[in-house]
């Protein structure tokens, strides 16, 4: 990614002085040194309605002033119905596009880019929360620890919901945003088509249509085609260890389809990519391996040192996203670019996160992942 040209440096800052101007230029060409995405994350901060709080904005903000040259929302919903919480963005109303532009308006201040991660939650959407079927690519019994008995999506939900990603991908890119993501991974409706536990269906959905990646791939060319030139799409992909259920050399190949449909980015949640697996070879090199037309490689996962995302670049990663550990470190980028390491990593106790200015709504929401809360 080249470094941002001085006019478009003195818009985005308001027409600092040539000084100013410099220190930014000069802190864009450090990061390719350690190019650093703060990846998506929930922080359930949100309105009712998917809008941005101001509590949210300056949450990222800190962040993007703290080195990250690249700011992620968090899981964005592209439909009412597809709304895995009340306190989870959107993208498919004008109010909520609104708000995003404010947002991205602030990020860019702090000279962030901004991804908008796209989602449908399929039947992760709470019971009785919003209208309409909690679908998934097959039906699921009631008693299902985690998806509350979605039903299997008709062919004519599955084009809706096609549809439904295009327009909040329009509406990403008319607020500002420098590229989307398509969620595929963690559980929600993208990743539940590419998963035998999930997918039982027998049409061209199905796990024997190369994976299960039809809808992913359907909605990949669809963003694509809606795409203004010089934004980018990334799609958010299972690593070797995110889906057992899946065989690593099916994850490579999705990587590479991913890529052949027209994906700027894979972006695949592994834990620990830069370890050799008993094979000898690292995930994040097999992944490099498999991509061929330029796309980018991002990885996400278990990055808790500068040292653990220096071996992930040195294996071909182009960028490496950091989540968790951010949440408690605002200038973490800054600091690992000057070579200096963070002490605090998790498990953190509420005290710590409360000191380091993390919202108490946040800490609550942080008590249901295992091993981030002492």
């Amino acid at each position: 990614m080249s470094p941002p040209s001085e006019s478009l440096l003195g818009r985005v800052t308001g027409g600092d002085s040539s000084e100013a101007i410099a220190k930014r230029k000069h802190r864009m060409n450090v990061t390719k040194d350690l190019p650093l995405v703060l990846a998506p994350m929930n922080l359930m901060l949100s309105q009712p309605d998917g809008c941005y709080t101001p509590l949210e904005v300056r949450f990222l903000e800190q962040r993007a002033r703290g080195g990250f040259e690249m700011v992620f929302t968090g899981s964005t919903a592209v439909a009412e119905d597809g709304r895995g919480a009340l306190e989870q963005l959107g993208l498919f109303t004008t109010l909520q596009e609104k708000a995003l532009a404010s947002a991205i308006e602030v990020f860019a201040r702090a000279d962030a880019k901004t991804f908008v991660q796209l989602n449908h939650s399929g039947g992760r959407v709470p019971p009785d929360a919003f209208a309409g079927r909690r679908i998934g690519p097959s039906a699921l019994p009631k008693q299902h620890r985690h998806f509350n008995g979605q039903q299997t999506a008709t062919q004519s939900e599955i084009a809706r919901v096609v549809d439904d990603f295009t327009a909040a991908a329009r509406r990403a890119f008319r607020a500002g945003a420098h590229g989307v993501e398509i969620h595929g991974a963690h559980g929600n409706l993208g990743s539940q088509f590419l998963s035998p536990d999930f997918n039982h269906r027998s049409d061209e959905y199905g796990i024997e249509n190369e994976g299960g990646s039809r809808f992913l791939v359907e909605v990949l060319t669809s963003i694509r085609a809606v795409t203004p030139r010089g934004a980018r799409v990334s799609v958010r992909l299972p690593g070797e260890s995110n889906m057992p259920s899946l065989a690593p050399h099916t994850v490579h190949a999705l990587a590479e389809r991913m890529e052949k449909s027209g994906a700027d980015v894979v972006h695949v949640s592994e834990g620990e990519a830069w370890r050799p697996s008993r094979e000898g070879q690292a995930p994040a090199s097999r992944f490099r391996g498999v991509l061929h037309q330029g796309a980018e490689l991002w990885i996400t996962g278990a990055v808790k040192t500068r040292d653990d995302a220096r071996a992930l670049l040195d294996l071909g990663v182009d960028r490496v996203g950091v989540g968790k550990l951010a949440l408690a470190h605002p200038e973490l980028a800054s600091k690992w670019r000057l070579g200096a390491e963070i002490p605090g990593a998790y498990p953190w106790t509420k005290a710590f996160l409360r000191s380091q200015g993390v919202p108490d709504d946040l800490i609550e929401y942080l008590t249901h992942y295992k091993g981030v809360i002492a």
